[in-house]
């Protein structure tokens, strides 16, 4: 892991809502990076976030969870697959940072 890719996480970590509580039931960014809106699958592709409160992605490290960030994004505007995953790593990141772990990006 750079030492910018560590910044980034720091800062993400610090953004992180470290609340297990549910929130409701928020749509979620999966780490596949599909996406689930009301127990349904939300074409993201086509129409980007859900729009409403926020997405859900959950920032994990050893499968536990450490916290979640709520993301939003343009209404109707088209989110890549790349972007999703793009997203879900740097939640790992975050994850790992809280831990005081490595990031499972890390190699050795």
């Amino acid at each position: 892991m750079t030492a910018t890719t560590e910044q980034i996480a720091a800062t993400a970590a610090r953004d992180l809502i470290r609340s297990t509580r549910a929130f409701g039931n928020p749509p979620r960014l999966l780490r596949d990076g599909g996406v689930v809106c009301g127990g349904q699958t939300w074409d993201a592709d086509r129409d980007g976030l859900p729009p409403g409160t926020g997405t859900e992605l959950l920032a994990e490290a050893g499968g536990l969870l450490k916290g979640r960030f709520l993301l939003t994004a343009a209404a109707g505007k088209p989110l890549t697959l790349e972007q999703r995953l793009a997203a879900v790593a740097f939640a790992d990141q975050a994850g790992a940072a809280l831990s005081g772990g490595r990031s499972p990006l890390a190699r050795a």
